[in-house]
């Protein structure tokens, strides 16, 4: 058998084979683009909604804290993170972290009603004093930020 008669058997050779491998790999580099281009756009919108804009919450120290007549008990563990509340409830979720372009993830928790706030982190912790307020905490390249502003549905107790 000749070569020219094997290459004939299997499509090979010729420009017919070249332009269908062209267009097969033009195809999937088109799925796959926009299947990651509608991942990256879902990430963003989800860490839009779970960041809403807001003023700072007051920071207080340990001391203010203590002092402040709140004892923030209710306490849920995510993500590493300690997020504890005096009352109110609250919902938390990861987010894609810097605004959702980031692959690396990012705990937010949102409080309705939170009187004070004790987020617990390996760096330590951070105290927040948003009283009747409702807030939102992020902990974001290892740093805690917290706004007075929350979007999510709370209408049950969490952590």
């Amino acid at each position: 058998m000749s070569s020219d008669y094997i290459a004939g058997i299997h499509g090979g050779g010729g420009r017919r084979g070249w332009i269908v491998a062209a267009a097969m790999g033009l195809l999937a580099v088109v799925v796959i683009g926009g299947w990651l281009m509608a991942m990256r756009y879902t990430a963003e919108a989800k860490a839009r909604e779970w960041t809403p804009a807001g003023a700072p919450c007051p920071a207080i120290s340990q001391a203010a804290y203590l002092a402040s007549g709140f004892s923030a008990t209710n306490r849920a563990d995510f993500g590493g993170v300690g997020f504890a509340r005096a009352y109110g409830y609250t919902v938390c979720s990861d987010i894609n972290d810097d605004g959702g372009r980031s692959p690396a993830q990012a705990p937010v928790c949102q409080f309705n009603d939170p009187g004070a706030l004790d987020i617990a982190t390996p760096a330590g912790h951070t105290y927040y004093l948003p009283q009747t307020k409702p807030a939102t905490v992020i902990v974001s390249h290892g740093r805690v930020s917290c706004v007075l502003a929350a979007n999510q549905h709370m209408d049950s107790p969490g952590g």
